[in-house]
């Protein structure tokens, strides 16, 4: 990513506007945010702006995917936020080939037990596991729907999907 960088660092003489596109959850902001640091501390008036109407990232996409799949989950939906936020933090520092790694979904599970009983923890973070592996990156969406299960909610809200399932 360093070579990347001072590439685009060499080319920046006047005033460049630099676009990323990508997949949805594909790591665009994160790809942003690190070129926006490395420009910054090297003396460069760096103005990042997304264009994005509506994001979720990918620890949410994954989690709620997780409920909305598993019937068995849905007594526990009320803890959906909580357990995004947490999976953020596990795994925002981490490259995103990393993200998902056995390491962070340890992590992941010790949380879950934390907040949900012990058997109810490791399968949830089993099928949050399942979600994750289910995301194709060389489509033009980020979630293979066919393969994460029949539920079509990319448009709708996951609050509305969920009171639809109770």
């Amino acid at each position: 990513m360093k070579e990347l960088f001072s590439k685009i660092e060499n080319e920046l003489n006047d005033k460049k506007i630099i676009l990323i596109a990508g997949a949805s959850s594909s790591g665009k902001t994160f790809m942003a945010e690190k070129l926006k640091d490395y420009l910054s501390q090297k003396g460069k008036r760096v103005l990042q702006f997304s264009s994005d109407m509506y994001y979720k990232g990918i620890s949410r996409i994954i989690t709620e995917k997780t409920f909305l799949h598993n019937v068995e989950f849905l007594k526990y939906s009320n803890l959906c936020a909580s357990i995004y936020n947490n999976v953020r933090e596990i795994i925002e520092d981490d490259e995103f080939s990393n993200k998902f790694c056995d390491r962070n979904f340890l992590k992941i599970n010790e949380y879950l037990k934390t907040i949900m009983p012990l058997f109810v923890a490791e399968n949830f973070a089993i099928k949050l596991k399942e979600e994750f592996n289910n995301i194709n990156f060389d489509g033009p969406f980020c979630i293979n729907f066919n393969q994460s299960g029949s539920d079509r909610t990319e448009n709708q809200g996951f609050e509305s999907v969920l009171k639809n399932k109770l």
